[in-house]
């Protein structure tokens, strides 16, 4: 997310700039890095009822309540450090990520529907980020298909612990007890359809490319990627660990691999 700025807006062949860009995923990876930290230690209880969850080091009990502090703590640092380096408006960025994520924590986490929004924001805040540490601007349908994208992962990663946790589901995420199968079904197959559909509007509107409408070309692999999660999510029973099914499932690779390299191609960078 955050090398959308540098990429989108042809500077990608600027050494300097992607320095930069580097740079800043570097520090928001260390700050989410803490935020799951915390969020790992503040759930440790409702994770040690989740089949694959009750592995983590904090639930498990590998890891402490000091060495949870140490790291978090460092990490949030670095993560400063090297914000307030990059630029102030780029730190602006990050305390507001910590700040939302704390909130998301210890509250806006519980409530049904908020939670998978303020993980978009959270999505939305790393575009924006992107964006402040190479200072270029970033167009507005992006910014709505980053936060329509993780609508979507966030809508079928709560579809995946309902099912899988059954009755347990509300004593895992108090959320849960808010949502319904069938809620949760509309909501994936809408958020799909609407990311699908604002990338498309966005192929046509933004100027990255060289000739005019040059990135519709890639729509059909974005149409494909999202189709293939959301047959995993529907058919498999699966979208609990997005990340998982990135290293794992090789037509989604393939998908957003084609993607990327004629991404590229379009744009002028390879």
């Amino acid at each position: 997310m955050l090398l959308a700025g540098v990429v989108f807006s042809g500077e990608a062949d600027e050494p300097a700039q992607v320095v930069r860009a580097l740079c800043g995923v570097v520090a928001f990876c260390a700050a989410s890095s803490a935020v799951y930290i915390a969020n790992d230690w503040h759930d440790r209880g409702g994770d040690r009822i989740h089949p694959l969850k009750r592995m983590r080091p904090i639930a498990s009990g590998s890891i402490g309540a000091r060495g949870a502090f140490v790291s978090a703590s460092a990490l949030c640092l670095l993560a400063l450090g090297l914000a307030f380096v990059l630029s102030w408006p780029f730190a602006a960025s990050i305390v507001a990520y910590l700040v939302l994520m704390t909130g998301y924590t210890f509250w806006l986490r519980n409530v049904a529907g908020i939670d998978v929004i303020v993980i978009g924001i959270g999505f939305l805040l790393r575009a924006l980020a992107g964006a402040l540490a190479v200072h270029v601007p970033i167009s507005p349908w992006l910014f709505l298909c980053t936060f329509l994208l993780a609508l979507f992962l966030g809508f079928g990663k709560r579809r995946n612990e309902l099912l899988m946790l059954h009755g347990a589901a509300g004593d895992h995420r108090l959320a849960l007890r808010g949502y319904s199968r069938r809620q949760l079904d509309w909501a994936v197959a809408l958020s799909a359809i609407a990311s699908v559909a604002a990338y498309f509007v966005y192929s046509l509107v933004t100027n990255s490319a060289r000739s005019d409408n040059g990135l519709l070309v890639t729509v059909p692999f974005v149409a494909l990627a999202i189709g293939r999660y959301t047959f995993l999510v529907f058919r498999r029973g699966q979208g609990g660990a997005p990340e998982l099914l990135l290293i794992r499932d090789r037509l989604l690779q393939v998908c957003i691999g084609a993607w990327g390299a004629t991404t590229l191609l379009v744009i002028n960078i390879l």
